[in-house]
């Protein structure tokens, strides 16, 4: 059997995997945004890279989304409890993986940066379904493909009593239902 403490590494490494997933599929996202303008152009470079830091790519999808109202604040706690969670973690006072009230603690906390992640994903295919499609150059295209490759290559995926394009239509739908997100002035 396994313990709480097991447990809770295995999880803490599924939310980093989680994390990652979210911030390559926020920079494609983005990738796919990007227009012929200079400031564009700029962000495409970085983007191919791979070097911006979550902040920005959260800033710069800001910037070029008309957020629904209440997901800003997702935002910024995603981003704040993301930022911890990878950098500090083991600094915060109430980390404890010696004892189950301490796993407890820390799952719970993991729990909140999925939730978090997954209304963010939600926001963004919203986005993705809702804007033009924006012409783009073949590295662009191969560089959006692997992200989207490597995220359904490593999923477990779980349906439920759905099929597969059944669940993708039911995310898609409640994605555009709950979060209808306008274009942004970018």
């Amino acid at each position: 059997m396994q313990s709480t403490r097991d447990f809770t590494v295995l999880m803490i490494g599924e939310t980093v995997l989680v994390l990652q997933k979210f911030e390559h599929y926020l920079a494609a996202v983005l990738l796919s945004m990007v227009t012929a303008s200079e400031a564009d152009q700029k962000l495409q470079k970085v983007l191919l890279r791979d070097k911006e830091t979550l902040g920005r790519l959260m800033k710069h999808f800001a910037e070029r989304t008309e957020l629904p109202e209440h997901f800003s604040d997702t935002f910024d706690e995603l981003l704040e409890k993301r930022n911890l969670f990878v950098h500090n973690l083991f600094m915060a006072p109430w980390f404890d993986i010696k004892t189950p009230d301490g796993c407890s603690r820390l799952q719970e906390y993991m729990k909140e940066i999925r939730v978090a992640a997954k209304v963010a994903f939600h926001v963004m295919i919203a986005v993705s379904l809702g804007r033009p499609a924006v012409p783009q150059s073949k590295e662009v295209e191969q560089r959006i493909a692997h992200i989207l490759d490597r995220i359904q290559a490593t999923a477990e995926p779980y349906f439920g009593e759905l099929t597969e394009e059944q669940y993708v239509a039911k995310v898609v739908q409640n994605a555009v239902e709950t979060f209808s997100p306008k274009p942004g002035e970018a």
